[in-house]
């Protein structure tokens, strides 16, 4: 799965991102690219399951980030650990967490049903390595204690309905339904330069992964 860096680079310049930073060339990885320069970039591989990337791009503050998707107990400690290393910015900074969070957000949970529960407890008592439940229920501790610190799921700004993030018609999920764990999370001061977010459902993001990309227009 580890994708080198100057691949990386090669396929960001082919659509105009002529700078791209890569986590790391093994594994699962997070990646940033970008049509301006990224400044300060930070790769942080300790103490979490897939890693994440700190860096600033025209005077934001980007994390991408990949948490842990079968322990929701450390998805919890590294989000801990990305907020905290926010929280550190100088105040009046624009922030933005994004990727795949592999958790849901308690407003979605009119849209999991009983059986798709039934679906992962079943998962976990066959999989001793699974623990995405908290006490054999869904599990929206992740997205809670982002909210709690102030910021915002920038989709849920512009819509009020259940916009899925996989899987795509191509892919296919472990429980065969619907699911939105992907989210670009947005601070005060962000949230207040954001023009539009959405899920992008289009024939080239049904088929170029198992989870659709998140847009959003900022202005400056």
């Amino acid at each position: 799965m580890g994708l080198p860096k100057k691949q990386l680079e090669n396929f960001a310049m082919g659509y105009g991102h002529p700078y791209a930073v890569l986590a790391k060339e093994s594994g699962y990885s997070v990646a940033l690219t970008s049509r301006f320069p990224i400044v300060n970039a930070h790769k942080v591989l300790d103490n979490m399951w897939h890693g994440y990337i700190y860096a600033n791009i025209r005077g934001i503050h980007v994390f991408a980030i990949h948490l842990s998707p079968f322990l929701y107990e450390k998805r919890v400690y590294e989000i801990k650990q990305i907020l905290s290393q926010a929280a550190l910015l100088p105040k009046g900074s624009a922030v933005m967490i994004a990727g795949d969070f592999n958790s849901y957000q308690a407003r979605d949970s009119s849209h999991y049903s009983a059986k798709d529960l039934r679906a992962q407890q079943v998962r976990e008592q066959n999989n001793a390595e699974i623990r995405n439940l908290n006490h054999a229920k869904f599990d929206y501790s992740v997205t809670n204690e982002i909210a709690a610190t102030g910021y915002q799921d920038a989709v849920n700004m512009f819509s009020k309905q259940f916009d899925f993030t996989m899987p795509t018609k191509k892919y296919d999920a472990p429980f065969k339904h619907k699911i939105r764990i992907d989210y670009i999370w947005l601070n005060q001061v962000l949230q207040k330069k954001v023009k539009a977010a959405e899920v992008v459902y289009d024939d080239d993001t049904e088929a170029m992964s198992d989870h659709y990309p998140i847009f959003i227009q900022i202005k400056y």
